[in-house]
């Protein structure tokens, strides 16, 4: 969360081994849209990366109209979120494919379609994006597709942990 008046950096950087594989997640949401409290001043600085594969950093300011409002940036949602399923090492042509038509079928399923996209810029990773207007729409997406490649992937009980029943 980046409540309004706030300066906060969020930075998380994976290394992976070659025979590793990552499901991991990033939601942030700019103020308090259920209070009508928007994120009218202050910075949110965010750096996701997997060394020496992907990397991204951005900073949203409050006074940056275009960026927050554009339909180029975040088109006036207050919630982003980014799923990624990687590995150490290149996917085989065959579990890419799995991997982004598992996401892109729940997207296209979702009440959030024309908000979310499924994309690869390498080919060990899988990143899905998400914009919505609050948290809750947007975790609802990244949880089914968590989900569903826990079980297609990893062969593992869909079950979510406890902690997300909070």
């Amino acid at each position: 969360m980046a409540y309004s008046g706030c300066y906060a950096s969020n930075q998380v950087t994976f290394n992976l081994a070659a025979d590793s594989q990552l499901m991991a997640w990033d939601v942030s949401a700019l103020g308090l849209p259920h209070a009508n409290q928007a994120f009218t001043n202050g910075q949110y600085q965010q750096h996701l990366e997997i060394e020496g594969v992907w990397l991204e950093r951005g900073l949203i300011d409050a006074n940056d109209h275009r960026l927050i409002y554009s339909p180029l940036g975040l088109n006036g949602h207050s919630c982003q979120g980014t799923l990624v399923f990687a590995q150490g090492s290149a996917m085989s042509d065959e579990q890419l494919q799995q991997v982004i038509a598992l996401a892109r079928k729940l997207c296209e399923q979702h009440a959030l379609v024309l908000q979310a996209g499924v994309s690869s810029p390498d080919p060990s990773l899988v990143l899905v994006r998400v914009l919505s207007a609050q948290v809750e729409q947007a975790m609802d997406l990244l949880r089914r597709i968590w989900l569903l490649w826990r079980s297609e992937l990893w062969q593992r009980p869909a079950v979510a942990p406890r902690i997300w029943a909070m």
